[in-house]
């Protein structure tokens, strides 16, 4: 009778196939769905030129941005709207703890410590989230959040969530 061979023998010759005939996707992994920034910045400064003048300023902290979405989130957002290119005169100002711009859809969001101004309305805003929507011009607080909106002659209003048109943005 013959004696049986070995399984060992018979798994060199197959892993060695299967190994050859691997294909390791180094990208892929846990969380691989998720989205990955293409760069991040920190101490980041930009400005917006129009007519070769300066018409926005924008700073944080920490700055994402990923690409192929048209997404930017940041820490520590700052940014100074001017009135037009150029000019020294102030059209509105935002700081935010954090702030994410979806650029594809016009949809900016601020949340943390918020503070939204607007010169031309004379209006402050204050709030732990705000979202301001392009198309629509459309200033909205969270639902859930305590709104102050401040004017120029000294009234102050408190409430939860707010909706606001402000037409001079975009």
């Amino acid at each position: 009778m013959k004696r049986p061979r070995p399984s060992w023998v018979f798994a060199i010759p197959l892993a060695t196939i299967a190994l050859s005939s691997c294909s390791f996707n180094y990208g892929a992994g846990p969380g691989a769905e998720d989205p990955y920034p293409e760069m991040i910045l920190t101490g980041v400064v930009a400005e917006r030129y129009e007519s070769a003048a300066v018409s926005l300023e924008f700073s944080a902290d920490v700055l994402e941005i990923y690409d192929e979405d048209r997404l930017w989130a940041a820490n520590g957002a700052r940014f100074t709207q001017f009135d037009a290119p150029g000019s020294s005169a102030v059209e509105s100002e935002a700081s935010a703890s954090v702030l994410i711009v979806d650029d594809k859809n016009g949809v900016y969001s601020l949340g943390g410590e918020v503070r939204f101004s607007v010169a031309s309305e004379g209006i402050v805003f204050s709030a732990p989230a705000l979202r301001w929507t392009k198309e629509t011009h459309r200033l909205v607080g969270a639902v859930d959040g305590e709104v102050t909106v401040e004017e120029n002659d000294g009234t102050v209003i408190r409430g939860w969530s707010c909706g606001a048109a402000v037409d001079r943005l975009g």
